[in-house]
């Protein structure tokens, strides 16, 4: 079947069927360029330096053909030049592979500016979306659903694999997201999910292929983890959660993170970071007989206030973690004889950045 006598969008569904098949990019290159469409020539010349990747005239025409069409691509100046800040993408085989929209101060701008340019035939395989918070000063503004909502509304391409919500440079304490199952259409396909917020609640998350979800925050709640016991996760393979500080709504206690380590709905969970907390010592201690520690291959208590009385009791219980292949025990408080003598019996563990508690005492390590 010649490209003339095939549909532009069943080109575009093959490609989406299978991303890696590069004759379906080749025959949709063709169709473009015998409609006149440079992305033709776009998708081509891509193709082509993945095989001969310091061909000097390749390169010269792919940036030739950047300079010249890049912006249309992605919206144009509508869409480029009202945000904050540019919209960051990287390009793969002639579509966007992966894309950044940050937040402005009291901005909805990242769920518009999704809005504008989810739609647009060079987003139709990206596999990465990281998408700015609502940001307001200490986090005291009204919540910001509105990205949620987009996604809801517009739910990305099938090929997304990786969706992040992120604060980015800014204070993860000034930034707050709502309640995340609003965007439940958008998490059908993606296999890992990062929550980078101060204020967030789970809700009934739907995310059935996730198999890594990262929590970053300065002060987790505990309706968090009474969300993510009550959910199913069929494919998650690590858990990373940040507890924080209650000077920034970090209220979680020694036995809220039980409630993780007893856990019943995880069972395919190897990695867990139980990190960032205040209570570093006491969880030192209950990991040694968590339910969920056997199974797990890497363990993370790192950037908590976990010092050497937490460490003479993961001592006092090593073989409890002997099965580990990473145990990661940086940024913390604990002293040079105790690091050497958790190196000696537990070769796997990481050590470094051993801080030192000041007159106020020992913190974790992100907060504001």
């Amino acid at each position: 079947m010649g490209v003339e006598a095939v549909d532009a969008s069943e080109l575009l569904a093959a490609l989406a069927a299978d991303p890696e098949d590069l004759s379906a990019y080749e025959v949709y290159a063709d169709h473009l360029t015998q409609h006149g469409d440079p992305r033709g020539e776009w998708i081509a010349v891509q193709l082509a330096r993945e095989a001969r990747p310091t061909d000097p005239v390749l390169g010269m025409r792919e940036d030739e053909l950047r300079v010249a069409y890049e912006q249309a691509w992605i919206g144009g100046p509508e869409v480029l030049l009202v945000a904050t800040r540019e919209p960051q993408r990287t390009w793969r085989r002639g579509f966007v592979d992966s894309l950044e929209i940050d937040c402005g101060y009291e901005s909805r701008e990242a769920a518009s500016t999704y809005r504008d340019m989810i739609a647009l035939p060079a987003m139709r395989l990206v596999r990465e979306l990281h998408l700015g918070v609502g940001r307001s000063y200490n986090g005291r503004g009204e919540v910001d659903t509105s990205i949620l909502e987009a996604l809801r509304d517009v739910p990305p391409p099938m090929t997304l694999r990786t969706l992040a919500f992120d604060s980015f440079a800014h204070d993860v304490s000034w930034t707050h997201l709502g309640n995340v199952s609003i965007a439940n259409p958008a998490f059908a396909s993606i296999t890992q999910l990062r929550i980078a917020a101060g204020q967030f609640t789970l809700g009934a998350i739907h995310a059935p292929r996730l198999r890594a979800l990262e929590l970053y925050t300065g002060g987790l709640r505990p309706h968090v983890i009474t969300d993510l016991r009550a959910t199913e996760w069929p494919a998650l393979e690590r858990l990373t959660m940040y507890f924080g500080t209650p000077e920034y709504g970090g209220n979680c206690t020694i036995e809220d993170a039980q409630r993780i380590l007893d856990a019943p709905n995880l069972p395919h969970l190897t990695s867990l970071a139980l990190c960032n907390s205040m209570f570093g010592d006491e969880l030192a201690e209950r990991v040694l007989t968590g339910p969920i520690v056997p199974q797990l291959r890497r363990l993370d208590l790192s950037k908590s206030t976990l010092g050497d009385a937490g460490a003479v009791r993961l001592l006092q219980r090593a073989e409890r973690l002997d099965h580990l292949e990473s145990l990661d025990l940086s940024e913390c408080y604990v002293s040079r004889p105790m690091v050497d003598a958790l190196l000696e019996r537990l070769p796997q563990a990481d050590l470094n950045g051993q801080r030192i508690a000041d007159g106020y005492g020992r913190y974790v390590v992100v907060s504001e």
